[in-house]
C-alpha cells in the first residue's frame, strides 16, 4: 500500500513537471489521505485533476471533494466513459492553447494577438487576401465535384442562378488554400456586405468537418466554438438570437449552418441552398433543418480577467420552412428547458449544439475554474453538475 511518502514524491513531480492536467484513481478506502496530500498540491500548482473512486471503495460524505474548484469527481462502478471525459476536458484546454485562429477582416491591423485564458493565438489578415484567392480560383473537376456534392444532397435549390452557386465553391476552395498556408485550425471572417464573396456554404462544410468557422469576425463566438467542437465532437450554430414571447421560446437564426450536427460520423440534416436573406445580389447560403425534439445546449464564452462561460439547454421545437420577418436562412425555435423564461438568454452570436452536452460544459467551467454565468438559472445547477437530470434519473 502506498504512503505518504510515496504521496510526497509524486507532489514533487507535479512540481517540477507542472503536467496539462492530473488522473488520481483511488483503489483503497484507506488510501485517502494519500489522495488528499495529492489533491493539495495539484491545488497548489493550479493542476486540473480527475478523481476516480470506485463505488466501493469510499464510504460516507464526498463532499468536500464535490464541487472543489479544478476537480472533477467520479464516484462509480466502472464508468471508464467518465474518466475518458474528464481527461478530454484537460486535453481540450491543452489543444487550445496550440490551436490558430485565421481572422480575416479589413478592420483589424495583420499581425497575431494572443487569447489569454484559453491560449488560442489569431493570426489577422487582410480580406483582399482572400478576395484575391477567390477571383483566381477556376471552376475545374475538382471544384465542380464539390458542387455537385453539396447540391445533390439539397433537398431544393431555391432562386439561386448557376453563378451564385459556383462562387459559393470558389470561397470554400479558397478558404481552404489560406487556411492551409496560415497552419491554422479555425477561421473568422468579416463577412457581411461582401456580395458574392459571402463564405455561408464553406462555412458549413469546414464546421462538418470540425474546422470551426466563424462568421463576422466574431472571436468570441470563435472561441466558444472552437471550445465546443473539441469537448464534444460536434460543430455549433452561431446565431443571432430573438425571443417568441408568447410561447416563450427562443429563436435562433443564421445564414450558416453545419449540415452534421450529430458530429462528422452522424447522419445529416436535411437541407436546401437559397438566397442570402439580408441582400439581393443573390449569393448562395443554406438552410437546416433541424430535428424537432432534439435536445440542445448553447454556450457563450466571455473572455477577460476572469473567464466566464454561460450554458443553456433546451429542445428543439422546429425549424420554419421559411423563415420569419427579420429571419436569417437557418432557423430553430427552441423550448428552453433550464430556464422559466426564454428572455432570460444572454448574449450575441451564442453557439448551439445538437444533443444534451449542459453538464459536460459546467464540468469543464469548474475543472478549468472559469466562472459560471448561469444567467437566469433558476435552481438546476446542483441537478446538472451532480448528474442528476431533469427527470430525476441519474444521468
Amino acid at each position: 500500500m502506498a504512503g505518504n511518502e510515496d504521496a510526497q514524491r509524486i507532489c514533487q513531480q507535479l512540481t517540477t513537471s507542472k503536467p496539462d492536467g492530473l488522473l488520481i484513481i483511488m483503489f483503497y478506502n484507506r488510501s485517502l489521505p494519500q489522495a488528499d496530500i495529492i489533491l493539495e498540491a495539484a491545488k497548489e500548482e493550479n493542476i486540473p485533476t480527475v478523481f476516480f473512486i470506485g463505488l466501493g471503495v469510499k464510504h460516507g460524505p464526498i463532499t468536500p471533494y464535490r464541487n472543489r474548484p479544478g476537480l472533477y469527481l467520479i464516484q462509480s462502478m466502472d464508468n471508464f466513459k467518465a474518466i475518458e471525459s474528464g481527461l478530454r476536458m484537460i486535453d481540450t484546454r491543452k489543444l487550445l492553447r496550440q490551436s490558430r485562429l485565421l481572422s480575416i477582416t479589413d478592420t483589424r491591423k495583420p499581425g497575431k494577438t494572443m487569447e489569454p485564458f484559453l491560449g488560442i493565438e489569431t493570426n489577422i489578415i487582410p480580406f483582399t487576401r482572400y478576395a484575391d484567392h477567390f477571383h483566381r480560383i477556376e471552376i475545374d473537376r475538382q471544384a465542380r465535384d464539390i458542387l455537385k456534392r453539396v447540391t445533390d444532397k439539397a433537398t431544393e435549390i431555391r432562386g439561386l442562378r448557376q453563378v451564385a452557386l459556383e462562387n459559393a465553391i470558389r470561397a470554400h476552395l479558397a478558404l481552404v488554400k489560406l487556411i492551409q498556408d496560415e497552419k491554422a485550425d479555425a477561421v473568422s471572417m468579416n463577412c457581411l456586405r461582401r456580395g458574392m464573396l459571402k463564405p455561408c456554404v464553406s462555412f458549413s462544410l469546414l464546421n462538418n468537418m470540425l474546422i470551426p468557422a466563424i462568421c463576422e469576425d466574431d472571436r468570441t463566438a470563435a472561441y466558444t466554438q472552437m471550445l465546443g467542437q473539441l469537448l464534444i465532437g460536434r460543430p455549433g450554430f452561431q446565431h443571432n438570437p430573438c425571443y417568441e414571447t408568447e410561447k416563450n421560446h427562443y429563436y435562433a437564426s443564421h445564414c450558416t449552418c453545419a449540415t452534421k450536427v450529430y458530429g462528422p460520423e452522424g447522419s445529416e440534416l436535411p437541407y436546401l441552398l437559397r438566397r442570402f436573406a439580408h441582400s439581393n445580389e443573390g449569393s448562395c447560403a443554406i438552410q437546416v433543418f433541424w430535428k424537432e425534439d432534439d435536445p440542445v445546449t448553447m454556450v457563450h464564452y466571455y473572455p477577460g480577467d476572469i473567464p466566464r462561460l454561460d450554458v443553456y439547454a433546451g429542445q428543439v421545437v422546429t425549424s420554419h420552412p421559411m423563415p420569419p420577418a427579420a429571419g436569417c436562412a437557418t432557423n430553430v425555435e427552441i423550448s428552453m428547458t433550464d430556464r422559466k423564461d426564454a428572455c432570460m438568454v444572454q448574449g450575441h452570436h451564442n453557439i448551439l449544439y445538437c444533443g444534451d452536452f449542459a453538464r459536460t460544459f459546467r464540468l469543464f467551467a469548474r475543472l478549468h475554474k472559469m466562472e459560471l454565468v448561469d444567467s437566469g438559472y433558476e435552481g438546476k445547477v446542483a441537478r446538472d453538475i451532480h448528474g442528476i437530470s431533469p427527470s430525476g434519473s441519474c444521468c
